[in-house]
């Protein structure tokens, strides 16, 4: 094959005929590293680049006493977001969205104009508005079903419910201990778009619905509760006390039908300050605080 060709050459064609081999088996090596190693990644990266994904959120479970009465519930609210590909008119839609959502324009307009695939405008937003915002069609506007925790009895049992924070995740009580079986598992509502982020019309919104949470049956019952926590109270406040409790129990099985504490507070508003002394005192708590940091 080399037959007349000198040797300088040959020489210069086999470096180049090496690199190239090398080359070809450096490439294979790489593509198969590509497609096996880390081909779910990439595919996992594709697929987020082309689809946008809102969660839906479950309603968690009811929280019932011995007979049946409600403790806690969910009650239907939405959340209000906005795809920022898909708006046409950032300054109109901020507006709209600040004067049914009795928001402040300019926050709602640094929202509505911030580059991300979907940003929340406002949660836990009444049924009535949220309607009121979705029959306006909007573009770029998404409303979706969320829940809103709600206690019946305000105090009552207050410190052996517990409550949830703002995500609905059981925070203290039996809102926390059970948490795993009240909250449910969310949902999704995930829509295709083209490379610029914008919706496909021919494409429909396939939606995943969430499954619910687990209902909890206690063995309190609120009639009992109820007359606990008022002996309770008028004890508390002969006594001058501070803090106290009172547990009914069957000592049969050990069930209990009444669980009192003293203070308590109201579960619908849980980070509100009962004692009148810290309230007055929380501002100056908080300077100091932050010097501190």
């Amino acid at each position: 094959m080399y037959k007349g060709i000198p040797v300088l050459l040959k020489k210069r064609i086999l470096i180049v005929a090496g690199c190239f081999v090398f080359g070809l088996v450096g490439m294979s090596i790489r593509l198969g590293y590509v497609q096996i190693a880390e081909g779910k990644m990439l595919d996992d990266r594709a697929s987020e680049q082309q689809t946008r994904n809102r969660t839906i959120a479950p309603t968690r479970g009811i929280i019932y006493d011995r007979n049946l009465e409600v403790l806690a519930k969910s009650a239907s609210v939405a959340t209000v977001g906005v795809v920022h590909a898909q708006i046409q008119d950032s300054e109109m839609v901020a507006k709209v969205l600040a004067e049914h959502l009795n928001m402040d324009y300019e926050k709602v307009y640094k929202k509505v104009t911030k580059r991300v695939a979907f940003e929340r405008i406002a949660t836990k937003v009444d049924k009535k508005i949220a309607d009121s915002i979705r029959e306006l069609n909007l573009p770029g506007v998404k409303v979706d079903e969320d829940s809103k925790r709600y206690y019946p009895y305000n105090t009552l049992a207050s410190q052996t419910l517990g409550f949830v924070g703002k995500d609905n995740q059981g925070i203290v009580g039996l809102e926390v201990k059970y948490d795993s079986y009240l909250k449910g598992k969310p949902g999704n509502i995930l829509m295709e778009t083209n490379g610029k982020g914008e919706r496909r019309e021919e494409e429909a919104e396939v939606r995943i619905n969430p499954q619910n949470g687990y209902h909890l049956v206690t063995t309190l019952d609120i009639t009992l509760q109820e007359y606990a926590e008022q002996a309770l109270e008028r004890v508390v406040e002969m006594k001058d006390a501070r803090r106290g409790a009172i547990i009914m129990m069957n000592p049969q099985d050990g069930e209990i039908y009444a669980l009192a504490v003293k203070p308590d507070f109201n579960l619908n508003e849980p980070f509100t300050i009962n004692n009148e002394e810290l309230k007055n005192n929380w501002s100056y708590i908080l300077k100091r605080n932050n010097k501190n940091i």
